[in-house]
């Protein structure tokens, strides 16, 4: 394109079915004949301030009439489906380990302890080492029968999670305890 010429009107600019302000199509002839223009550049030919032009592309409207005149220049996407979840999975499993590799370039250069926990966290999800669930923050309350926490405690000693002269002592049913229903 030469320097001082005017983009060419797009064919489609007369088939958008709502009135389009001559700025908006200035611009859009800019973008689409020549997208490496840099804003500034644009906004001396047109010959309005730079902010207005970012204004402009911010604007849902004109985003819509480019949008319009984009599809008629690079033709209606199509649409290919979702991918099969084993062609997805085995596409991430080919690039597996260059994933590890620059999560533990993050871990061993970074300065901040927030991201490096991250990326740990995401380094043994990876190798399928993922922690389990810390533990629940904050107090909670159990309401239990006292024979429900005797089964509880029973179940506990018969896993080995504590030792099974701790269950005789620990459950202690006063005379005057009443069951709550």
């Amino acid at each position: 394109m030469a320097e001082d010429t005017l983009p060419l009107a797009h064919e489609r600019e007369s088939l958008y079915p709502v009135p389009v302000r001559t700025e908006w199509k200035l611009l859009a002839r800019y973008r689409i004949h020549s997208p490496e223009m840099r804003i500034p550049e644009i906004a001396e030919r047109i010959g309005f301030n730079h902010q207005s032009i970012r204004h402009w592309l911010r604007n849902m409207e004109y985003q819509r009439y480019e949008n319009f005149l984009l599809g008629a220049t690079l033709g209606e996407p199509t649409y290919v489906g979702p991918r099969p979840v084993g062609e997805v999975r085995e596409r991430f499993g080919e690039f597996t380990g260059e994933m590890q590799d620059r999560l533990y370039d993050i871990i061993s250069t970074t300065k901040n302890e927030r991201l490096e926990h991250r990326a740990v966290m995401d380094w043994l999800a990876i190798a399928g080492l993922a922690p389990a669930n810390a533990q629940p923050k904050g107090q909670f309350n159990i309401i239990m029968t006292p024979e429900a926490m005797g089964e509880f405690l029973s179940r506990a000693a018969e896993a080995g999670l504590i030792a099974a002269a701790d269950v005789k002592h620990s459950i202690s049913i006063p005379a005057t305890a009443s069951r709550v229903e």
